[in-house]
């Protein structure tokens, strides 16, 4: 039997989540998938902007990870230098 690529638009339970290429049996595609605005053909209009929406939403996540880790170690920069100048002060009354 044939089969075609598509693209999911929408999550499908045991079938793949949104933007996800399946392969997908021809009549299925054609009869249910396409018409019900689940998935659209891959290389048209329709397939290209659900993938590049995503291509953006994984840059977006990736650029707020980089962020968050580089404010995670700046805090912990500056909590290392806390725990010196602490140290060097309890040695200072120490003595």
């Amino acid at each position: 039997m044939s089969s075609i690529q598509v693209v999911l638009l929408e999550k499908i339970p045991s079938v793949g989540e949104k933007g996800e290429i399946i392969q997908a049996k021809l009549g299925y595609a054609q009869n249910f998938l396409i018409p019900q605005k689940k998935a659209a053909l891959l290389g048209s209009d329709e397939a290209r902007e659900i993938l590049a929406e995503i291509k953006v939403r994984k840059q977006e996540k990736t650029e707020f990870i980089k962020v968050k880790e580089a404010k995670k170690e700046e805090q912990v920069e500056k909590r290392k230098i806390i725990n010196e100048k602490k140290a060097k002060l309890l040695t200072k009354i120490k003595k």
